[in-house]
């Protein structure tokens, strides 16, 4: 038997393994045509795709709380500045003398001026009191406004953050199902030259074992892909399909 193709094989079926082991020696053309073909990281509606999918999550139930919030701030400034109309006092006397008649002598009873008396209470505290209290009202109006806008940002950021990692996440399964499949046939071929006495059983079990491994990453990536999605689907309140596909997503419903 011919030694040294077998030792050629198993060397280049080593040197094999580890590259994809390692993840260090890949073949970036090879990556490029499939980063080329992976529709969800190369949309090219990705910029209206992203546009949409801050626009869901601006629409979310934690963003509308933070809406009601600053609606309460400003109901609240309406109140404070119209609550020093409790504090004033309105009264009025009518002067009984002005109302006596004639005494029927033809004198005429005296004429005691003023005939009304008016008299407007103000609270001297709720002079120097409002003016705070209505700039305390304004304060947490342009707060909430604030908190609004931060929130709105952090929103967009961890929305686009989710999507962007899914899509690489998407580009990676790809790359990795292709690694997969390749150590799948050396696999296969190493039972064979197994079975028919060409190589040792622990290089056949090394081989099964790496195939194993690019299996279950696979099956891990393919997991943490749907998390993502289910995240990101939480914060949109849509299937993330009718983002990324409102033509099939329309068609379907139209369906129904």
């Amino acid at each position: 038997m011919n030694r040294k193709p077998l030792a050629l094989t198993i060397a280049t079926l080593l040197i094999f393994l580890n590259s994809f082991t390692a993840g260090a020696q890949i073949d970036s053309s090879g990556i490029d045509v499939i980063l080329l073909n992976n529709r969800t990281f190369n949309n090219p509606n990705d910029t209206a795709v992203q546009r949409k999918l801050v626009e869901l999550a601006l629409a979310s139930p934690k963003f509308r709380l933070a809406t009601h919030e600053v609606k309460i701030s400003e109901l609240e400034l309406r109140k404070t500045k119209g609550n020093w109309l409790n504090f004033l006092t309105l009264s009025l006397n009518y002067n009984e003398f002005s109302s006596q008649k004639s005494t029927g002598t033809g004198t005429q009873p005296p004429m005691i001026y003023p005939r009304y008396f008016f008299a407007l209470n103000v609270p001297l505290g709720i002079i120097f009191s409002q003016g705070p209290q209505t700039k305390m009202a304004r304060e947490a109006v342009a707060q909430g406004n604030t908190k609004k806008e931060d929130l709105g940002r952090s929103i967009k950021l961890n929305i686009l953050s989710k999507y962007n990692n899914y899509k690489a996440l998407g580009a990676l399964m790809e790359i990795q199902s292709e690694m997969t499949n390749d150590i799948a046939v050396s696999a296969a071929q190493a039972e064979e030259d197994f079975k028919r006495g060409i190589i040792k059983f622990d290089t056949y079990l090394t081989t099964r074992k790496s195939a194993n491994e690019e299996l279950t990453k696979n099956v891990n990536m393919k997991l943490e892909q749907e998390l993502l999605k289910l995240e990101i689907e939480e914060i949109i309140g849509v299937p993330l399909e009718s983002v990324l596909n409102p033509a099939n997503s329309s068609q379907k419903s139209t369906k129904k």
